[in-house]
């Protein structure tokens, strides 16, 4: 399920999608991240939840006496708003520039006049903008040029809807912090909207995962990534805490054979002992027998000359 959402988040950010697009990939998407909560709030043995997160400080006893157990400290949890939990850093909602009055537009924008730091510091010029109509416009804009550069400085930005879809302004993330003086240049309340610093969010996980957009897609993959990665270490802990049992189970088989054998030793007859017993008493017996045959031959004899 995780790998399936990973595809329709790559599939999202293609820009050959279409908002109503996006609504129906999102659309399966829920549906994917539900069914994931239904397993992991669900999946038990012997009534115990294994995938909730619960399941922790486990120990099973492998052997006869204290002490010899196997401890299992805990099993990742598969609930959607833990899994993949991915700190990045996130910037409040960047309300739109005030709409222009008719027939006046929020003016185009030149290459050079906004910028935004990459990683190392360097500025990376967004490129020209074309003039705007309204502010959910420019808003727009300035998220397809935030995207358009974010291989280049590692900021992403995605536009905030509210209830009816109406574009309410935007908001700018990344893996490291940002600050608004330090990272954003050009932008201003009248022609962008007042960016504001990114604060740590310590919750993007997959119940937060949305694909409507390009810069949340881009969200998406790294918190599935995580969330992949995350099962993918619980298998392989649970892979070889499963090699240790059947070790101890092996280990267990062998003293039970050692055992066995020693009580058999004890207890059992030595059968090559007892062959060779059972054939000296045998040659013991014929030789009595042929003994006591001659000695009766011998006496026959005897009366045999009296007569």
């Amino acid at each position: 399920m995780l790998q399936r959402m990973r595809e329709l988040a790559v599939q999202s950010a293609n820009a050959s999608n279409n908002s109503d697009d996006r609504k129906a990939l999102q659309a399966e998407v829920t549906q994917l991240r539900d069914e994931i909560d239904r397993v992991a709030k669900t999946t038990s043995f012997n009534g115990t939840k294994l995938l909730d997160g619960t399941f922790a400080n486990a120990t099973f006893q492998v052997g006869a006496n204290a002490g010899e157990g196997i401890a299992i400290e805990s099993i990742v949890s598969a609930k959607s708003d833990t899994l993949g939990e991915t700190p990045v850093h996130m910037t409040a909602q960047i309300n739109n520039a005030a709409d222009p009055v008719a027939p006046a537009v929020l003016a185009a924008m030149d290459a050079g006049d906004l910028q935004v730091d990459d990683a190392s510091g360097t500025a990376i010029d967004l490129g020209p903008i074309g003039e705007a109509t309204t502010g959910a416009q420019r808003s727009q804009q300035i998220v397809d040029a935030i995207n358009a550069k974010s291989s280049d400085t590692g900021v992403f930005a995605f536009a905030t809807l509210d209830a009816t879809g109406a574009v309410t302004g935007y908001r700018v993330w990344a893996e490291r912090a940002l600050t608004a003086a330090g990272d954003f240049t050009g932008f201003g309340a009248a022609t962008t909207g007042t960016v504001t610093d990114t604060a740590a969010v310590a919750n993007a996980a997959m119940d937060d995962v949305s694909i409507e957009s390009y810069g949340e897609s881009q969200l998406a993959l790294k918190v599935i990534d995580s969330a992949i990665d995350a099962i993918n270490s619980s298998r392989a802990d649970l892979g070889a805490l499963q090699s240790r049992f059947e070790n101890a189970v092996a280990n267990i088989n062998i003293t039970g054979e050692n055992l066995s054998a020693a009580r058999g030793r004890i207890v059992d007859a030595d059968f090559a002992k007892e062959t060779s017993n059972l054939s000296r008493s045998q040659i013991l017996q014929q030789a009595g027998t042929a003994m006591v045959a001659q000695a009766n031959q011998n006496g026959q004899n005897v009366l045999s000359l009296l007569r």
